[in-house]
This record gives structure tokens, C-alpha cells and sequence, in this order.
């Protein structure tokens, strides 16, 4: 067959072309592939170089996602560990941590992510008012490392937020304020002095210092979120999860994944101490109903062995015996 060749010139690649009894077929030799990148070779380095930029820049900006875990174990009537196929009575107890529980462990993977637990703990914690603290590009979770402490004196009405400059151990500035629903812009600032009460358009608050870190934050600035308990709530059953830790066994895994792992820690002891006051709550309150019942039920027979007693004595006079 005959056969025809073309050499590559500069940058642009010519194919070589063989012509036979099948037809015509393109292809690159890789000398011409070498020959390309040779030529190009800033550009592929710039290449590099951007994409590994971008790259660092990328994770530079994202937080770290801490996970923390915890495991709870489902104990029968004799206090050992029961089997997914044992039977499980009504009474069985569930312990982590000196934590005793109710049974059932599919029941109770469902109650220890329930939103009555998340918002218990949203309440202990103060989990409805958030801090974050930007360093260089990434957005860092404050929480008992923040450098202040808002309470805000009214009830929950709109969510706010806003951003506070630590001007000294005394004064903080408050500017970039956003409230209602959904969020709106509005012009007001403020000054407020550590310790003393704010009127703001949002709520009355009180900043409070935390000792050892204010004085860390002096010059910078800290964003302040509110948002309801109710969301709070619904925001801590987004971090955590409950699954049973394997189908022969009646282990629970409570999980929790935060971008600050003292929160992460807090959270899963508040679902522990708020499950466990839950339990004790429902025990005392099937103990006050038995005891009720039992009372109930003493002054009945105590009444009824009185009548009997009477129509005794009744019965012995009217017979002559007394």
C-alpha cells in the first residue's frame, strides 16, 4: 500500500495518514503528542498551578467536621446483655455511663433522636444563640472558647443576626444587623457596654464577658446568630443520629458531627442527661399512679371491712348476743 506522511509543525499536529485497502486511518504518534506538551509547557504548568490553588483555597475556606460518638447498652430484667432475639420485658434497663433507661431498643433509637430530647437540650446548652469567629477565609464555631456571652432578656419573637466588634474589655459595637423573616438589612448600630442592658430594635440583651478569653477577641470581630428553640432543636437533630450498632446485639450508637468538638461532646451528654431525666420522670410518674391506686384501693377495702365490722355488731345485737 502507498503510504503518505506529514511531519508536525509548531503546535499544530498533522496526522500521519496510511492509505490501504481498508480506507484511510488517522492517528498521532506519540512523538507528536511529546512534541505538543513540549511546546505548551507553561501552559500545562500553569494549569497545575491554578488547580492546585484552587484546590488549597477550597479547603482553606471549608471548617472541620469533628465526629464523636457515643454507645449505649440495652440490659434485660437480670441485668445482661439480651439479644435482639431475646425476650425483652417492659422493665429492661438501658445503661451508658451510669445512665439508666427504659427498652426496647428500636424505641429507643427513635426517642434519643426525638425533637422533644433536641429541644430540651437546645434549652440547656443555649444552643439558639450561635458565635462564629472568621480567621483568614474559613468561618470558625465559637462556643465556650467565645470571647462573650448574649442573653437576650425577651422571648424569641424573629431571628437576628449581627456582627460585634470587641473595642475592649469594656465596650463592644454592634453593626450588620439582620433580623425577621426572611432576614432583612437594617441600619442600625450601637454601642454597648459589657454588663449593661441594650434596647435594640430586636430584643433587649446584656453581653456578658467570658473569663480568660475576652481579652483574645479585643479588636475583632464576633457574628452573633438567634434563632428559636424550636429550630435550635431541629438543627441538633441534623448533627446527631441513633442506629443500633449490630442486629444481634442490643447496642445503640448516638452520633454527633460538629464543626466544634466541644459542642459535639456537650450535645450527647445533653440527650443522655435529658433521655435520663425523661425515664426518671416517667418512672415517678408510674410510681405516683401506684401509689394512688394503691391508697385508693387500701381506703375502699378499709371502708368496706368497716361496714362489715358494723353489720356485725349490728347482727349481734338484733341475735342476743350482746
Amino acid at each position: 500500500s502507498n503510504t503518505m506522511e506529514y511531519k508536525s509543525t509548531g503546535s499544530q499536529l498533522a496526522p500521519r495518514q496510511r492509505i490501504g485497502n481498508k480506507g484511510t486511518e488517522e492517528m498521532f504518534s506519540l512523538r507528536d503528542i511529546l512534541d505538543t506538551v513540549l511546546d505548551n509547557w507553561k501552559w500545562f504548568v500553569l494549569s497545575v498551578i491554578v488547580c492546585v490553588g484552587l484546590a488549597r483555597l477550597y479547603l482553606a475556606s471549608r471548617s472541620y467536621i469533628y465526629q464523636r460518638q457515643a454507645v449505649m447498652l440495652v440490659k434485660d430484667d437480670s441485668g445482661s446483655p439480651g439479644g435482639r432475639r431475646s425476650s425483652i420485658s417492659t422493665d429492661a434497663l438501658m445503661q451508658l455511663n451510669g445512665v439508666l433507661a427504659g427498652t426496647s431498643v428500636k424505641n429507643e433509637v427513635y426517642i434519643l433522636h426525638s425533637f422533644q430530647l433536641s429541644k430540651e437540650v437546645a434549652k440547656n446548652l443555649h444552643l439558639d444563640v450561635m458565635y462564629n469567629f472568621k480567621k483568614h477565609l474559613k468561618n470558625i464555631s465559637l462556643y465556650n472558647n467565645r470571647p462573650v456571652t448574649v442573653d437576650f432578656l425577651q422571648p424569641f419573637t424573629v431571628p437576628v443576626t449581627f456582627s460585634m466588634d470587641i473595642n475592649s474589655a469594656q465596650e463592644c459595637f454592634i453593626h450588620d444587623v439582620k433580623f425577621g423573616v426572611p432576614l432583612k438589612e437594617s441600619s442600625y448600630t450601637g454601642k454597648v457596654r459589657i454588663g449593661q442592658m441594650l434596647n435594640a430594635p430586636f430584643g433587649k440583651l446584656v453581653v456578658t464577658p467570658m473569663d480568660g478569653n475576652l481579652k483574645a477577641f479585643i479588636g475583632k470581630t464576633i457574628k452573633v446568630t438567634r434563632i428559636s428553640i424550636d429550630d435550635a432543636a431541629i438543627m441538633i437533630m441534623n448533627k446527631c443520629s441513633s442506629s443500633e450498632l449490630d442486629k444481634e446485639s442490643t447496642l445503640v450508637r448516638i452520633t454527633c458531627n460538629d464543626t466544634n468538638i466541644e459542642r459535639a461532646d456537650d450535645i450527647l451528654s445533653g440527650l443522655l442527661d435529658a433521655y435520663k431525666q425523661s425515664i426518671i420522670e416517667d418512672k415517678n410518674q408510674i410510681a405516683q399512679s401506684t401509689a394512688a391506686c394503691i391508697d385508693s384501693r387500701i381506703q375502699l377495702i378499709h371502708q368496706e371491712l368497716s361496714d362489715v365490722e358494723g353489720k356485725m355488731a349490728d347482727f349481734k345485737q338484733s341475735s342476743g348476743h350482746l
